[in-house]
């Protein structure tokens, strides 16, 4: 299953459930800031695209906490652990789109820059759904668990490994329109990176991180698992 091609996908479909966005913001349909949230909308509506790009890569786990994929070397126990008995995985970018980064927006305008947040990552959400679908379609898998540097506790994945992640991919910008901040943040900020794997162990980083109020938490916390994984 091996490929050495980035397979990228720049025709991602994507409609702004009006709905669910005023669900989301908490804004009546005739409320005091319907008029401007339908303005946000029809503006970023015909712009938004969203994107992904990914690589089926080899597997190689090496000593201690080293594991190697596509040739690239990470240091992750959790990851190598993870992945121990996997022969290949799907390396990915998944992305909003570029197209919204810079809108005649004043920056002090929080609630339209919030809106506009929002709508990105609507359209994040979809691009994730869109490649994992496609993938699930294309090679026949039923699930599709997935790692992201930085994810979680910082000893998890360290989020420094997203440059050699990205190394995988080569230009990335002019892929997908993604690029790396010094501090390896992704540009857009409604981005996501890692690897996703159709057998080995089901990982939800959530399980390993004991950070508390976290709006995003998908498992609770368990100091056993954690404990098994040396973090």
């Amino acid at each position: 299953m091996v490929t050495d091609q980035n397979i990228v996908l720049d025709q991602i479909p994507f409609i702004v459930d009006e709905d669910e966005l005023y669900r989301k913001l908490r804004i009546e349909k005739d409320g005091e800031h319907a008029g401007e949230l339908q303005e946000i909308i029809d503006l970023v509506s015909p712009l938004i695209c969203p994107k992904a790009v990914f690589k089926v890569c080899d597997v190689e786990t090496m000593e201690d906490d080293l594991i190697e994929i596509c040739g690239v070397e990470f240091a992750s126990r959790v990851l190598r652990k993870s992945l121990q008995e996997v022969d290949d995985v799907f390396a990915f970018i998944a992305t909003c789109g570029n197209e919204l980064e810079n809108l005649n927006i004043p920056k002090y305008d929080f609630l339209k820059v919030f809106w506009v947040e929002t709508v990105k990552e609507m359209a994040l959400d979809t691009s994730v759904d869109f490649f994992t679908d496609f993938i699930k379609k294309e090679f026949k898998l039923e699930k599709l668990p997935s790692m992201s540097p930085g994810s979680g506790a910082d000893n998890i994945w360290p989020i420094e490994q997203q440059k050699q992640l990205f190394s995988i991919f080569g230009d990335t910008e002019k892929l997908i329109g993604v690029r790396l901040t010094e501090s390896c943040l992704m540009i857009p900020n409604k981005s996501v990176s890692g690897v996703c794997f159709s057998k080995g162990t089901e990982f939800i980083g959530c399980k390993l991180c004991d950070r508390e109020n976290c709006q995003k938490r998908r498992a609770v916390f368990n100091s056993e698992l954690k404990a098994e994984y040396a973090v």
